[in-house]
């Protein structure tokens, strides 16, 4: 008879802080390039587009660090289902401060009022979005999953879980990526509450 044992949150190899902290998996794009290509084919404004949980927040989180790093200031702003509206006067006095200005989660707002404001942040000189379609700005690198990419996310999670732990099987992977349609975030989750 197989026991289970009980593995305290704070262990769990799939918690959030670990999945967070994971990084961008696309070896041949990096963050400076995205930066360049937008400064210089798309003046300034551009989108990371892809499906749900393929990267596209990772990316723009590492973008913002990129741009830190070079001493720019980015405003990163982040929509989602429960967060789905800007304060666009506290963004207007914003824009003059920052050199780059992040939206992720840009398809949470109506497409009538992002066609309305845009004019609110012309002023800033770098504007990546992210979205899970393409059309609002012209689209900077487009996301997309697979069964190896979960598997070696997962790998890198496991890499140091403590002998005895029991663990979710590789050979498993690739049905639980079909079974979220190709969303790695909500993989990861369900991996979580398997352990």
């Amino acid at each position: 008879m197989r026991q289970t044992v009980f593995i305290p949150a704070h262990r769990n190899p799939f918690r959030s802080e670990r999945v967070e902290a994971l990084t961008y998996r696309e070896t041949d794009l990096t963050p400076a390039d995205i930066i360049a290509t937008c400064r210089l084919a798309h003046h300034g404004r551009g989108a990371l587009t892809g499906p749900k949980g393929s990267g596209k927040t990772t990316l723009l989180l590492e973008i913002a660090r990129a741009l830190e790093t070079q001493g720019k200031t980015p405003l990163l702003i982040r929509l989602n289902e429960t967060n789905r509206h800007i304060d666009w006067q506290a963004l207007r006095e914003q824009t003059p401060l920052c050199s780059a200005l992040l939206v992720d989660g840009a398809e949470q707002l109506g497409l009538i009022s992002w066609w309305r404001r845009r004019w609110l942040v012309r002023g800033v000189p770098l504007l990546i979005i992210t979205t899970h379609g393409s059309g609002r700005l012209p689209t900077l690198h487009r996301h997309r999953t697979t069964p190896e990419l979960l598997t070696a996310l997962v790998d890198e999670l496991l890499a140091d879980v403590p002998a005895g732990m029991v663990i979710p099987s590789r050979d498993a992977l690739p049905s639980l990526f079909n079974h979220h349609g190709g969303d790695i975030r909500q993989c990861l989750r369900a991996l979580y509450d398997q352990v």
